[in-house]
């Protein structure tokens, strides 16, 4: 059973994915691009943090 109290079977079942595949998920290695990935939603996240939670939004100060 697992910490939210949920069986493995049901949580693999309701994800679409085998017991299998979650298993192997669980000792895998982060692959290069795996670790490449996190540091660059770590910068977004910082980005956001940064400028109150608006990058990407555009508004136009004046008319």
């Amino acid at each position: 059973m697992s910490q939210s109290g949920y069986k493995v079977s049901d949580l693999v079942k309701a994800a679409g994915v085998s017991r299998q595949a979650y298993y192997k998920w669980l000792t895998h290695e982060p692959t290069v691009h795996d670790i490449q990935d996190q540091e660059i939603l770590k910068l977004v996240k910082q980005l956001e943090a940064q400028h109150k939670h608006c990058v990407g939004w555009y508004y136009p100060l004046s008319s």
